[in-house]
């Protein structure tokens, strides 16, 4: 598990009871030999409580239904269960009680609705030469996604190791004249924002820097901020991204987000 700040620790603890409390409360089971799910909390139905739970077979179309959500609610449990065992492992004191939607001192520059609608790979204007400056590359596939280095691979598994969704290369318009196609888009549901990730693995190209840095004036002039809104990881060819380098990076992304909420 990645390391994680306490402010970070405590919104994790308050997002998973926020989507834990949204889902039906419930476990599996057998009755009659038959398998069986018991729903004892529904938030759509006040009539289903701990005195007053439903059992459906596992086979019936509620059964279907609720099992889906039943699975999708344990799993966020046994996580929550981790991060508060950890908790008391670490502190003294209880985290604080958090609300959702999240309040903060300024608008985020890219919405969750964006993300969840943008599509990938839109970026179909820089496949001359990838960072190797090779003219004819061998596209990766990874998760239904085309990535353009082994670089940009080693940032999809430092995503997943944090546990967020990603897009790569989605459209992005600042105005009607200035747009780009970031590497990584990123979700980060505790914190409630998109962050982006660059991955620029030919800095020492002249051609690639003036690239790399005319995008992030572009981010800047636009108003995201470097460092809290995206991140930039440069390095030189023929070198492969430290990980450890792309997690240190995103860490302090969300600790400067982290900031701009009001709790």
């Amino acid at each position: 598990m990645i390391k994680i700040s306490k402010e970070h620790h405590e919104l994790k603890i308050a997002y998973l009871k926020d989507q834990i409390n949204k889902l039906p409360h419930g476990y599996f089971g057998r009755w009659n030999g038959q398998p069986v799910v018991y729903v004892n909390y529904d938030p759509d139905n006040p009539k289903i409580d701990r005195n007053h739970k439903r059992r459906f077979l596992a086979t019936s179309p509620k059964g279907i239904r609720y099992g889906k959500l039943i699975e999708q609610y344990t799993e966020l449990k046994n996580l929550l269960d981790m991060y508060v065992k950890l908790w008391n492992a670490t502190y003294i004191q209880k985290p604080r009680e958090i609300t959702y939607p999240l309040r903060k001192k300024r608008p985020d520059p890219i919405s969750i609705e964006f993300f969840e609608m943008a599509e990938i790979n839109q970026n179909n204007e820089n496949n001359e030469k990838n960072e190797n400056n090779e003219k004819n590359y061998t596209p990766i596939e990874y998760n239904g996604q085309i990535l353009r280095s082994k670089n940009e691979l080693i940032g999809c598994k430092v995503l997943e190791e944090f546990g967020f969704a990603y897009k790569v290369e989605v459209r992005l318009d600042f105005d009607q004249f200035n747009y780009t196609y970031p590497d990584f888009i990123f979700y980060v549901p505790e914190i409630e924002k998109i962050i982006i990730l660059e991955i620029d693995g030919a800095i020492d190209s002249p051609t690639y820097e003036s690239k790399s840095y005319r995008t992030t004036a572009k981010m800047v002039i636009a108003g995201l901020v470097e460092g809290k809104d995206f991140v930039v990881v440069r390095i030189g060819r023929p070198k492969w991204i430290d990980a450890k380098q792309i997690e240190s990076m995103i860490s302090a992304a969300i600790e400067a987000s982290i900031s701009d909420i009001i709790i």
